[in-house]
């Protein structure tokens, strides 16, 4: 297994090719401690480089997103989107890199001059049922989350 980024924050785990398939890699996503591809951890290698770096290309826009700055922390902003029905709940979605993250609701936006990335764990049949609804997060500089990203791709490769 090959780590870009950092459990403890925001890391992406790549293990090895599966046996039977060259374009099948085992994948974990970390975020704040926590495991998040818990319901499905194998990705096609092709379409989640390419979901990775549609998010790289998107990164840049993502300080400019129309989030209140009146909220005191991640999570907050967090359920302020799954509420909302504007553009800007779109606008804010993260992550969206198949079968692989599935089982999550993801958001990117700007916090106090950082970039916040949170997750929720939704789906009904998510084991232990009490992780259903708990808010993962954490902040991170532009720079560093690009860097972790574009290091996935390169392990991936």
């Amino acid at each position: 297994m090959a780590l870009a980024g950092d459990r403890s924050r925001f890391g992406i785990e790549i293990g090895r090719r599966d046996s039977t398939s060259s374009t099948l890699r085992t994948v974990d996503v970390w975020l704040d401690g926590r495991s998040l591809c818990c319901d499905d951890n194998t990705a096609y290698v092709p379409q989640f480089k390419r979901s990775i770096q549609d998010d790289v290309e998107r990164i840049g826009n993502a300080s400019q997103l129309g989030v209140p700055k009146s909220f005191s922390n991640p999570i907050d902003v967090h359920r302020w989107l799954r509420s909302d029905e504007t553009d800007t709940r779109e606008d804010c979605g993260f992550m969206h890199w198949g079968p692989t993250t599935d089982n999550l609701i993801v958001y990117l936006f700007p916090f106090e001059q950082k970039l916040a990335i949170t997750a929720e764990l939704w789906r009904p049949t998510h084991r232990p049922a009490e992780e259903i609804g708990l808010i993962a997060q954490h902040t991170l500089r532009e720079g560093d989350l690009i860097s972790v990203l574009v290091r996935a791709i390169e392990l991936l490769d």
